[in-house]
């Protein structure tokens, strides 16, 4: 299935997307649940359900919800609630943010924390059946690379966390 990434339509109506992503012949939609979207972090858990809801209705599926770019700390409140609205909207997975890298600072130690984090995305997202993925992003953000991902990855239940790989971005970065 080919989805689209919903976050260059947010002017659209949920309804809308999903006549844009038929039109545009897309299977599906990976929804951004942004501020300023129809679906964002204040709404999630009422308005995904519907927004699928309707996509179902017009031939689409929604495997994926993207999350805010910055949304990398399981404790913040907004996690709760977008875990849960995926869950019960039956979309299986949730893209995180970027964990942001500077050079210079200590790689393994920045590492290490991005792990214990995705740790509690993998307890949170065991808790609503819903895998969180991190994607393969270009420029100063841990995992700009394969091998960069696996570092992130090693040993954590992929049934909880799991790869986004994205070729655009890997290609950009020399992969």
């Amino acid at each position: 299935q080919i989805v689209l990434n919903s976050k260059f339509f947010h002017s659209l109506g949920v309804s809308e997307l999903g006549a844009k992503a038929r039109e545009l012949g897309f299977d599906g939609i990976d929804v951004s649940v942004r501020p300023g979207h129809p679906v964002n972090p204040a709404n999630v858990e009422a308005a995904l359900p519907r927004a699928v809801a309707a996509w179902r209705a017009q031939g689409l599926v929604c495997p994926l919800a993207t999350a805010p770019v910055t949304l990398v700390d399981p404790a913040v409140p907004e996690v709760e609630s977008l875990f849960a609205g995926c869950a019960a909207a039956a979309v299986p997975r949730v893209k995180i943010g970027f964990f942001p890298f500077t050079p210079g600072e200590d790689y393994w130690g920045l590492v290490e924390a991005a792990r214990r984090a995705l740790e509690g995305f993998a307890r949170i997202g065991e808790t609503y059946g819903v895998q969180t993925v991190y994607q393969v992003h270009s420029g100063p953000v841990l995992g700009s690379n394969c091998a960069g991902l696996m570092h992130l990855l090693r040993g954590l239940d992929p049934r909880w966390v799991g790869a986004y790989p994205d070729l655009g971005h890997l290609a950009l970065d020399g992969e």
